[in-house]
C-alpha cells in the first residue's frame, strides 16, 4: 500500500457523486477506513472488497455453486 492508495472520504464522495454523509454512514455500517489524528482515509482496495462483499451478501443467489 502507498500513500496513492488513500483517499479521504471527500474525494470517494466526489468520485461516486454522493454525499459525505453517505460516506459517514458506510462508516458506521463497518465501511473500512484509518483515522490518522483527526484525518480519516479509505484505503481504495479495501473498500472495493467491503462493496463486493455487500454486493454478495445482498444476493445470495448469484453464490457459486448454485447452479441448477
Amino acid at each position: 500500500m502507498t500513500l496513492k492508495d488513500l483517499i479521504t472520504p471527500k474525494e470517494l464522495a466526489e468520485k461516486l457523486g454522493i454525499t459525505e454523509q453517505i460516506i459517514s454512514q458506510w462508516r458506521k455500517e463497518g465501511m473500512p477506513s484509518v483515522k490518522v489524528g483527526k484525518s480519516v482515509f479509505i484505503i481504495q482496495a479495501s473498500f472495493l472488497r467491503w462493496i463486493e462483499k455487500l454486493e454478495k451478501d445482498q444476493n445470495p443467489q448469484d453464490a457459486p455453486g448454485d447452479e441448477i
